[in-house]
């Protein structure tokens, strides 16, 4: 069963709990901390527990590194030579309720020729990566991004990395972007499907 946001009916809380989500399953072995209210950061702290829960349920090849945030990296290449990526769930389907959701945030860096309406991953979603209509692009759904002209930072405050071509490429984006939060996100013009991926080994 997927993960479900529980505070799905209260947006900020539910802003909140999705990056503690996202923070938990990139670095399980991390704490985590924000300085957010007493409340919010209650919200926070349980996202990471099921962030790092869902990410302890993956197959144990699959296991991150214990070394850091700096590893990220050095896991997704390995991981994408075996040449999978699976949806990273519907924990994060209200990922950038301030930019009006997830896809219009990616869209505004993500340029797809042609007329294509696209819908979510499915939470159980598992692919092949690196497909010809594939595209790639970190985000990350913290809001206190200065401005910076090499990147894109939205007028809330996101992070969209350069669209790219290939996970690998995104992946190096993601893990200089350096917040545990941050994730990548998959575009396909070929199925028109659109969400957070993690790579399969």
């Amino acid at each position: 069963m997927a993960t479900k946001n529980p505070f799905v009916n209260t947006p900020d809380f539910a802003e909140v709990w999705e990056l503690g989500y996202m923070a938990g399953f990139a670095e399980p072995e991390t704490d985590h901390f924000i300085p957010f209210s007493e409340e919010l950061l209650n919200a926070y702290q349980r996202g990471v527990q099921v962030g790092r829960d869902d990410r302890r349920l993956l197959p144990s090849g699959e296991a991150p590194s214990d070394e850091g945030h700096g590893q990220w990296g050095e896991f997704a290449k390995e991981a994408v030579e075996f040449g999978v990526i699976h949806a990273l769930g519907e924990g994060l389907e209200h990922l950038g309720l301030k930019a009006g959701g997830l896809i219009a945030l990616v869209f505004e860096v993500v340029l797809i020729p042609g007329d294509v309406s696209f819908r979510a991953l499915e939470p159980d979603w598992e692919g092949p990566v690196d497909q010809e209509n594939d595209t790639y692009v970190g985000v990350c759904g913290r809001t206190e991004h200065a401005m910076h002209p090499a990147e894109t930072v939205t007028s809330d405050g996101y992070w969209v990395g350069p669209q790219r071509k290939t996970f690998k490429e995104a992946a190096a984006d993601r893990n200089n972007h350096q917040h545990a939060e941050s994730i990548i996100v998959r575009c396909s013009a070929s199925d028109g499907t659109c969400g957070p991926v993690w790579p399969v080994k």
